[in-house]
C-alpha cells in the first residue's frame, strides 16, 4: 500500500509529441503529473529527513554521493540542507516514484526501453539556496571543436540520460526562481557561452513556470 500511485502510460501520440519535443528543445515541461496527495507526502517525507540530525550525520563513502544530506550556505553564509541523496534507501516512496507512470514510460520513449535508474535527489530551495549558475548537467559528452558552432541537425548525438524535474511547490512567476533552459542548446557541442547573457542562436533562457 504505496502514497504514490502507479499512474498510467500518456497515449502514444502523446508519448511521441513529449519525446520530440524533448529532442528538439533539449526539455519539455509536462504538467499535472503528480496528484496533491502525492505532492504531500514526498515534501512531508522530505523535510522530516531533512530535519533528522542523525541522518545529517551518516556518511557511506562507497556512494557516488556519499552523504544523505547535502548543504549549502545561503545569503548569510549560514549552511542550509539543501540536497537530499541516496532516497530510495530512506522511504518506500523514493522508490515508488521511479515506476510511477507516465514517468517510466517517458523515459524509455526518449533513453530507450532498457534504460536503466542512476539517482534519485530532493532539493529544498530556501531563500537564498539553490543552484544558479548556467551549466550543463554532469558534461558536455559529446563536445565539437570551437570553431563549430553547433552539432549538424541531421546527426544529433544521443541521448545518454536526462534528469526528471518534479516541482513539489508552485513556481507562478520569475521571483521564485524557476529553472530555466536554453531551448536547443544540447545540440551545440558546447559549454554555456555566458553565465550573464547565456543564448544559442539568437534564443536565450526559457523559465518553466
Amino acid at each position: 500500500m504505496s502514497d504514490i500511485l502507479p499512474g498510467e502510460p500518456l497515449s502514444e501520440e502523446e508519448t511521441r509529441r513529449i519525446a520530440n519535443t524533448f529532442r528538439r528543445d533539449g526539455y519539455v515541461h509536462v504538467p499535472g503529473v503528480l496528484t496533491a496527495g502525492e505532492v504531500k507526502v514526498i515534501k512531508e517525507k522530505t523535510d522530516a529527513f531533512f530535519d533528522d540530525p542523525q541522518l545529517a550525520e551518516r556518511h557511506v563513502p562507497d556512494r557516488a554521493d556519499p552523504k544523505y544530506i547535502q548543504t549549502k550556505r545561503d545569503s548569510t553564509g549560514e549552511a542550509q540542507p539543501f540536497i537530499l541523496r541516496n532516497t530510495i534507501e530512506l522511504d518506500a516512496i523514493y522508490r515508488d516514484m521511479l515506476v510511477r507512470e507516465p514517468i517510466l514510460s517517458l523515459a524509455e520513449a526518449i533513453v530507450g526501453a532498457d534504460c536503466v535508474f542512476c539517482g534519485q535527489n530532493v532539493l529544498r530551495n530556501l531563500p537564498g539556496v539553490a543552484i544558479d549558475s548556467w551549466h550543463v548537467d554532469g558534461a558536455a559528452h559529446f563536445p565539437v571543436p570551437d570553431d563549430v558552432s553547433r552539432h549538424q541537425p541531421d546527426t544529433p548525438p544521443p541521448t545518454l540520460w536526462i534528469t526528471v524535474q518534479m516541482a513539489l511547490t508552485d513556481t507562478e512567476s520569475i521571483a521564485f526562481g524557476p529553472t530555466q533552459y536554453i531551448p536547443g542548446s544540447h545540440l551545440s557541442g558546447h559549454n554555456p557561452n555566458s553565465q550573464e547573457n547565456p543564448e544559442f542562436e539568437g534564443r536565450g533562457p526559457e523559465s518553466v513556470f
